[in-house]
């Protein structure tokens, strides 16, 4: 059984196996946590299904697919359409969640006033969450992840360069990510924290 479909996009189709995995790993997680942490000890639980660890390979996933039709594959890049479909793949929806989650939390006052202080007068800060400014992840929660989503894909087409330059550069890349990739969450907080 091949990996790969026929299509000109080259699908690997057994990341699509591991997308499903670690998104019920992380659904499950959220899921259980928020209706059952009284209930259940949830520590052992999370000792299984980690859904810290399932959206820490979501990016690592991200970061493979990104790069490997140029590095696997040997298609040259050109910058500005990687950062323009990056940019239109990511951000819209993005943007349409924040805002269905803004109007659905304050669902009981949609009144001319309340789209003023939304909208004109930036009372709640939608604009800071909506263009990802200060950390700032009032209205969709998980939106924090698409802060480093962008940062990576902004960081992808130099990887992906010194990769192409030298192969042994990638080991490296791998090596400093791991080191500091667990200060990430705890930088993000503190960086969070700092401008709230």
């Amino acid at each position: 059984m091949s990996a790969t479909d026929s299509n000109t996009e080259h699908h690997l189709k057994y990341l699509d196996s591991a997308r499903g995995i670690a998104s019920l790993m992380v659904f499950g997680c959220h899921f259980l946590s928020r209706n059952f942490q009284e209930k259940m000890n949830m520590h052992y639980f999370f000792f299984v299904v980690n859904g810290q660890e399932a959206v820490n390979f979501f990016f690592v996933l991200s970061g493979f697919v990104l790069s490997y039709k140029y590095i696997v594959r040997n298609k040259s890049m050109d910058i500005v359409p990687f950062y323009v479909s990056r940019f239109f793949r990511l951000f819209p929806g993005f943007f349409l969640i924040v805002l269905a989650s803004a109007l659905f939390q304050y669902r009981n006052e949609l009144w001319l006033h309340f789209f003023k202080d939304l909208f004109v007068y930036n009372k709640y800060e939608f604009w800071e969450e909506a263009f990802l400014l200060r950390f700032h992840n009032k209205f969709y929660g998980p939106g924090w992840t698409l802060t480093f989503e962008m940062a990576g894909s902004f960081l992808m087409p130099f990887f992906i360069a010194l990769a192409l330059k030298d192969r042994r550069l990638v080991t490296y890349m791998i090596a400093v990510t791991l080191i500091i990739g667990n200060n990430l969450m705890c930088s993000y907080t503190t960086i969070r924290n700092f401008f709230a």
